[in-house]
């Protein structure tokens, strides 16, 4: 989950697993494959949370684990020109149901660096 300096959220809420698209220009999909020949859910699952656009500022990064194990958060970003911003990735160790939560710092100007910060 995303949220924004208004509070708004982008992402899959956590106790429903409904997406959320509060943020204006925002998606939440899951990607996971079920077994097609034993109908077997999926253990694995992709996570991404997309918003065009955002403004600069400060954002909340919520991870909730689904399980334990070990996990990656990337934050991928891009300036108002187009170009790439470098990527953030960090390796998260998951309990099931734990919270872990981020503080993002994003400004969209050419040449800026996204930070992420662990706050809990």
């Amino acid at each position: 989950m995303v949220v924004d300096a208004k509070g708004l959220r982008a992402g899959l809420d956590s106790n429903s697993g409904a997406a959320v698209n509060d943020i204006p220009r925002s998606s939440a999909i899951v990607d996971a494959l079920d077994d097609d020949v034993t109908g077997e859910r999926a253990k694995d699952f992709t996570a991404t949370v997309r918003i065009e656009q955002p403004a600069a500022g400060v954002y909340r990064v919520i991870v909730v684990g689904q399980a334990t194990g070990t996990s990656e958060l990337r934050v991928s970003a891009w300036a108002t020109d187009g170009a790439a911003q470098p990527e953030i990735r960090v390796r998260l160790p998951l309990t099931a149901k734990a919270r872990t939560e981020f503080r993002l710092q994003f400004a969209p100007t050419p040449g800026s660096r996204p930070s992420l910060e662990k706050v809990n």
